[in-house]
């Protein structure tokens, strides 16, 4: 975990809370959340049976004894590794509006994550159906993006790209794409969590969109949605990447390796020293 003992959020210090009972008072506030939630939405059959491995890391809340040792409707073990998250000391912010996808990739770039606990009658954000579907939404990336697997990495990368978005070089080239692009790159980085690699292959290809797109609208016509580029779309594509990547700060043998990195997975070694780099940057102070 990123050695940060606070993290600057709206103006608030949120610490990083200390192994114990600071943990579990917050894991229970949110397994209670849950638990009047799923009571209402389902009051006679929230109960699904006892659980056969016990929930890790939970107090001793009532609330959080019920996920420990019940199957509760609804709520995957994905969800439940979040909630389990939640004793431990991993820095978590717990409000009650949903954030911004800059505020969440600053978040994940400070190496925390968000969780989400909306009033009952808040407006929730699409797509999701209300207030409980968009807490457990969040815990299943709080489970992904504390996996120790791939966490370091993942922080760099969020890092990398919170310069990227910012940076000058790159915010002129933004203007020139549409609102689409916008909506992907906001996706990814605050919506998606896992390997940094899949993640950075996943921008690259809407960025290939992006590219198509752009193309298309200086010459007044309408972009294909599908199939492989053509040779001046690969050119479109090729100068915008360019551009992406020295904003990344990516330059010799990691540019190299960016550039062969692909969701196809055809480059290991490229992927693996890019990976290794997100890693060390999210160790610097």
């Amino acid at each position: 975990m990123r050695a940060s003992s606070a993290l600057d959020w709206r103006g608030a210090q949120v610490a990083t809370p200390e192994p114990g009972r600071h943990g579990f008072n917050r894991q229970e506030r949110v397994a209670s959340y849950l638990l009047d939630a799923l009571r209402g939405a389902h009051p006679h059959h929230w109960r699904q049976g006892k659980r056969q491995i016990p929930l890790a890391n939970a107090g001793e809340g009532a609330s959080t004894r019920v996920f420990a040792e019940q199957r509760v409707r609804g709520v995957s073990e994905l969800a439940l590794r979040g909630l389990s998250v939640l004793g431990t000391p991993f820095p978590v912010v717990l409000t009650e509006q949903p954030a911004t996808a800059a505020e969440i990739l600053h978040l994940q770039a400070c190496g925390a994550r968000i969780v989400t606990l909306l009033p009952p009658d808040a407006v929730c954000p699409p797509p999701h159906d209300g207030a409980l579907a968009f807490a457990l939404h969040d815990l299943c990336h709080l489970a992904k993006f504390s996996d120790r697997a791939c966490y370091d990495e993942q922080v760099g990368l969020f890092r990398a790209l919170e310069g990227a978005f910012s940076s000058p070089l790159w915010q002129a080239e933004e203007r020139t794409l549409d609102t689409s692009w916008q909506a992907s790159r906001d996706s990814v980085s605050a919506d998606m969590n896992g390997s940094a690699i899949f993640l950075f292959a996943v921008l690259k290809m809407k960025l290939k969109m992006a590219a198509r797109r752009r193309l298309a609208a200086r010459a007044d016509r309408i972009a294909n949605t599908s199939g492989p580029l053509s040779r001046e779309e690969e050119r479109e594509f090729a100068e915008l990447l360019a551009v992406f990547l020295s904003a990344l700060g990516l330059e010799g043998a990691l540019y190299d390796a960016a550039i062969e990195t692909s969701a196809r997975r055809d480059s290991p070694a490229a992927a693996s020293l890019l990976c290794r780099h997100f890693a060390a940057r999210a160790r610097q102070p």
